[in-house]
């Protein structure tokens, strides 16, 4: 759920691409938002996966299957999660563009 909507009870257009962004974001890692397995030291997958973007070790967030075979569109699938989980909606890209962009 959107930040602005569990914190708020504001509806953004770009609420949707929070959703697509988090669901990406579990998928190429195989780990589920609200799972502390892989990652105890961070407060969430969201959190997880920035830091590792930050870091520039991106890479370590891929789920072995997905890292054995397609390094370049996972990538570029971590990327756009990333792109989608900002905090501010007005950061986040439509929908539209997420489509084109895949």
């Amino acid at each position: 759920m959107a930040p602005e909507y569990a914190l708020r009870g504001i509806f953004s257009v770009k609420f949707d691409a929070y959703s697509f962004g988090v669901l990406t974001l579990e998928v190429i890692s195989g780990v589920k938002l609200s799972s502390t397995d892989n990652i105890m030291e961070y407060e969430s997958l969201v959190v997880y996966a920035w830091n590792l973007w930050k870091e520039g070790h991106s890479k370590d967030l891929l789920c072995s299957s997905i890292a054995a075979s397609c390094i370049p569109e996972a990538l570029l699938c971590i990327h756009i999660g990333l792109l989608c989980v900002q905090d501010n909606p007005n950061d986040r890209p439509l929908m539209s563009s997420v489509v084109f962009i895949l």
